[in-house]
């Protein structure tokens, strides 16, 4: 598949008109203050920010925060994130909004997975795409500077819905090495366990499932259509798409 769409903010926009023949959503870029610009965008079910809690639509380009994604390519998918414990905010009491709570979607989405209830949805996901559906794990302690911003990151592909296998080698970041062990998962609900173990409190996930796409143009390949895009990669997450609280 290709879209012939160059930056993320002009894609997001595409996404959620489509989007909304199903439910309802509002586009949130990463820095709201220059979002023309912006590599990140997501579509939430509510308009306040930030959408950590939700599970959203990510459409993404290259970038630090995405680093999997090569030039000239954009990532269309689902992203879900796991917060911080309340310990953090003895340092740091004005990241009260990263401190992970009860009713962030995180926690169902976990449960789902580990009960089995999102196999036929990678499977159609798949199926109609004609493509695995990818899976990116990031996982870091964030810090007040950016630069100083270490992250793990591994990544799977998965077409039944269960099995997975790592489709890039494990980048390693981190001083704890979380990933390393989530690195040899050979099925989704592995894969969660293992990050649901994972006990320290100053510990950020995201974990994306979704495609990169290309943006150039394919020899005797028409363009992905917007509509077929939405139908065939994100309506089939719509249960969780759409969910306000865990």
């Amino acid at each position: 598949m290709w879209i012939p769409f160059a930056t993320p903010a002009t894609l997001i926009q595409d996404i959620l008109r489509s989007w909304k023949r199903y439910a309802e959503g509002f586009a949130h870029p990463f820095n709201r203050f220059e979002w023309e610009d912006d590599t990140t965008w997501w579509i939430a079910p509510a308009p306040e920010q930030p959408t950590y809690k939700y599970t959203k639509i990510l459409v993404g380009a290259s970038s630090k925060w995405l680093p999997w994604i090569p030039g000239n390519h954009l990532f269309v998918g689902v992203h879900v994130e796991r917060g911080l414990g309340p310990q953090v905010l003895d340092d740091y009491p004005a990241w009260e909004n990263k401190v992970m709570e009860p009713g962030w979607t995180w926690h169902d989405f976990c449960r789902d997975v580990r009960a089995g209830r999102l196999v036929s949805t990678i499977k159609t996901a798949a199926q109609q795409t004609g493509s695995a559906l990818e899976i990116h794990v990031l996982a870091g302690v964030p810090v007040k500077d950016p630069r100083d911003y270490r992250r793990d990151l591994i990544q799977f592909v998965c077409e039944d819905g269960h099995s997975i296998k790592p489709s890039a080698a494990p980048m390693i970041q981190t001083a704890d090495a979380f990933l390393r062990s989530a690195g040899t998962s050979t099925s989704l609900p592995e894969l969660i366990e293992y990050l649901v173990a994972i006990a320290h409190p100053w510990l950020w996930i995201d974990l994306c499932l979704g495609h990169t796409l290309s943006t150039m143009p394919r020899s005797g390949e028409p363009a992905t259509p917007i509509d077929a895009l939405v139908d065939q990669s994100l309506k089939p997450f719509r249960t969780w798409l759409v969910r306000l609280s865990a």
